[in-house]
């Protein structure tokens, strides 16, 4: 059946608006709405009506329905596990949501789902694609002039990044929940997952700018600052030193003992010499006739090598 998607959007989206608002009985009958229509316009188990189900159970608790909050929760994480290609925020808000209707059913169980969102996150969630380009934006403005601020410039990964929103939000719900339930272990648990997530976030994050340089050609140096750089994180996972399986030697000047033959030097290159720092000094050419060639600190050759001349 035809259903005019873009007047349902026009819906769910004054219901996301009087949820901001506090008004939520309007917010369910609009997401009542949106996901008869949802229904009817997309397939089973379809992402759109994973998240108006999510919309649907955050309704339901916040005007006090928490057994009908708990089953749409379920029904979209049953949609999800149905779907072949689910969005990871939708998985974890879906946990949330089931596990805040739990906590206002009482049931004990909501701590561990909490936790559960997180760990799902931990496994799944690649913390450095958010910043990923967004690390390199104070290396396009390279001067302390006009426009500094743009040097500082400073990108929330709350805005950026909802599934770090989401772990970080469902965290602070479990320390809440174990405070209320008296649970110590659990306090101190969460608060340091919480921890180690907020610095692995900042630590995504991280990039320092390189020198300030020139106003020209910085057409041309935007193509290689904003680039997929690697993150942090990839730099230590695949840096060469870790992750090489095979060395090429042949353009190598050196090789470890057995392995000689594999380096390839070109004609006429000295692989061996006295380490002398003054090497470069010698004269370059044919000895002179007297036989005894002269260092720079006139010291003849001879001397030095106690050469019978």
């Amino acid at each position: 059946p035809y259903v005019p998607i873009d007047e349902v959007a026009h819906i769910e989206l004054q219901g996301d608006y009087l949820v901001e608002g506090g008004h939520y009985f309007d917010a369910l009958r609009s997401y009542a709405i949106v996901a008869k229509a949802y229904g009817a316009a997309y397939p089973d188990n379809h992402n759109q009506r994973a998240n108006i189900t999510v919309k649907l159970s955050r309704a339901f608790r916040m005007v006090g329905k928490h057994q009908s909050a708990s089953e749409n929760a379920e029904a979209a994480l049953f949609m999800l596990e149905n779907n072949t290609a689910p969005h990871l925020d939708l998985i974890v808000e879906s946990i949330v949501e089931l596990a805040q209707a739990r906590d206002a059913l009482g049931d004990s169980s909501a701590g561990g789902l909490y936790e559960d969102a997180v760990a799902i996150i931990d496994t799944y969630h690649s913390m450095g694609n958010s910043h990923r380009t967004l690390r390199m934006v104070p290396h396009l403005s390279r001067k302390l002039s006009l426009g500094f601020l743009n040097k500082f410039s400073y990108t929330s990964p709350y805005q950026q990044d909802r599934v770090f929103a989401l772990g970080d939000y469902s965290m602070q719900l479990a320390e809440a929940f174990y405070r209320k339930a008296e649970d110590q272990e659990g306090v101190v648990r969460v608060l340091t997952t919480r921890s180690h997530f907020i610095n692995r976030k900042e630590f995504e994050m991280r990039d320092y700018s390189g020198k300030t340089g020139t106003n020209r050609g910085r057409t041309h140096k935007m193509r290689r600052f904003l680039t997929n750089a690697p993150t942090p994180s990839e730099l230590l996972l695949y840096s060469p030193t870790m992750h090489q399986p095979f060395i090429e030697r042949s353009r190598m000047y050196t090789a470890p003992v057995g392995e000689e033959d594999t380096v390839i030097a070109a004609s006429n290159r000295r692989v061996l010499d006295d380490g002398s720092p003054f090497r470069g000094n010698r004269v370059r050419g044919e000895r002179p006739s007297s036989g005894k060639s002269q260092t720079p600190h006139g010291t003849s050759m001879s001397e030095i090598y106690e050469v019978e001349s």
